[in-house]
């Protein structure tokens, strides 16, 4: 667990779940994920999670962005 994930847990109210992410750690996954695999196009399946934050993140990386069918 991160610095930043547990002040949030400190702080955090008990009103449902909720799923929280450390978007640089979210990043460094990635950027190590698509390292390992330099000849390679890495997705991001968008319905998997549809939050801004992570879009925007991936997007600024490279990461190919892919939509399901509906």
């Amino acid at each position: 667990m991160t610095t930043r994930i547990r002040e949030f847990s400190k702080h955090r109210t008990e009103d449902g779940p909720c799923l929280v992410l450390d978007l640089d750690v979210v990043r460094e996954n990635y950027l190590n994920f698509a390292k390992a695999l330099p000849d390679s196009k890495v997705f991001y399946a968008i319905k998997a999670n549809p939050a801004p934050e992570i879009l925007k993140l991936h997007g600024r990386d490279g990461l190919l962005l892919r939509r399901s069918p509906r």
